[in-house]
């Protein structure tokens, strides 16, 4: 202290022999020049954070057949909501509410309410039911071969939305719609013979199947992106669609 203080003195001298400034002025400068003009001393460079590793990929097996497919439809990664979720939809003018909202019920119940859906949630939709038969994903080579799609948006193979489109008014159906609403839980196509939601038998189903459902809870238990195992597969790097189309019959 004794030492700063005769700094400041010297300092301060030399400033009022250098000009007219007022005292109380010339001492502040003077503290401020002995000090180091107010500025800390500089910091040496922090040493860089080293980059997290990465683990090994999360892996599983399907306890059968029918789960794999609806499992691992997309290079083998199981593409899921997050649970405890609900997702907000909203259907265009020409879908019947009450239609609407008995498939959004089916699809909440597939999940044992571990996912919702129901309408007007949010202002804006995680989810939309759109008629646009000029969509085109519905068509082959120029050939209309698909009765709806559904865009399926994940991050990181977590769903967070998608929007599902229907070719024809003749195709809104709840079958239709729960196959589509089925993608965006994050199943995929069973080949399997029966009247499966996720089938391409031309049945009108109104409800998953208790096989479906046993799928979804399996489903359920792995974590978003987790891999077939075996398979030599490797998540999408960056978000975008998952396009789903269900074929005409």
């Amino acid at each position: 202290m004794t030492q700063l203080g005769g700094m400041v003195s010297r300092q301060a001298h030399n400033l009022r022999k250098a000009g007219s400034i007022p005292a109380a002025a010339t001492i502040l400068l003077a503290v401020l020049v002995a000090c180091g003009g107010g500025r800390p001393a500089p910091r040496p460079p922090a040493a860089p954070s080293p980059a997290p590793s990465a683990g090994p990929p999360l892996v599983a097996t399907a306890p059968d057949p029918f789960v794999d497919e609806l499992a691992f439809f997309d290079r083998g990664v199981i593409w899921r909501p997050q649970l405890q979720h609900a997702f907000s939809v909203e259907a265009g003018p020409e879908f019947d509410e009450q239609l609407v909202d008995h498939v959004l019920a089916q699809a909440t119940a597939a999940t044992g309410g571990d996912v919702g859906f129901a309408r007007g949630l949010r202002s804006v939709p995680d989810v939309r039911l759109v008629l646009d038969g000029a969509d085109p994903a519905l068509y082959r080579d120029g050939q209309l071969v698909a009765a709806a799609v559904a865009y399926q948006e994940q991050r990181g193979g977590v769903m967070v939305g998608g929007r599902v489109v229907v070719a024809h008014p003749v195709w809104i159906t709840p079958k239709v719609l729960l196959h589509e609403l089925g993608h965006v839980l994050g199943l995929g196509h069973t080949q399997a013979p029966g009247p499966y939601v996720m089938g391409g038998a031309p049945l009108e189903q109104d409800a998953f199947d208790a096989r479906e459902r046993a799928a979804w809870r399996w489903i359920a238990a792995q974590a978003p992106g987790t891999r077939r195992a075996g398979a030599d597969v490797r998540p999408a790097a960056a978000p975008g669609p998952v396009v789903c189309r269900e074929l005409l019959p």
